[in-house]
């Protein structure tokens, strides 16, 4: 499964990536069916997990030239909420990613 490979792989990287590599893992995300996370949610979760987790220490990186990839991505993950309204504990989550995600440094 991909979404497995993607947790190997961010589960190896550094607890504080640099913004670029927070948006790397995204973007690989990004291209996976929904059904991905809805069959391997603990995987999910737990790709989630390290990139909030990362972008706590990063998100003052975050600038005019890759806020709205950020956006992108926050905006994503209410996407992918709306996929789990059946299940509403994990659509609380996954909209709650998205608003740290969405966090302005400018506005600190």
């Amino acid at each position: 499964m991909i979404l497995n490979a993607i947790e190997r792989d961010i589960m190896n990287a550094p607890t504080m990536m640099t913004v670029d590599e927070e948006l790397g893992f995204f973007e690989r995300l990004m291209r996976l069916p929904s059904n991905e996370f809805r069959n391997n949610w603990d995987a999910f979760s737990a790709i989630l997990d390290r990139l909030y987790e990362s972008h706590t220490q990063s998100f003052f990186d975050v600038n005019p030239n890759n806020k709205a990839e950020f956006l992108n991505a926050a905006n994503w993950l209410d996407s992918i909420a709306g996929d789990f309204e059946q299940d509403p504990q994990k659509a609380v989550a996954l909209r709650a990613f998205a608003k740290h995600f969405r966090i302005d440094p400018a506005r600190i």
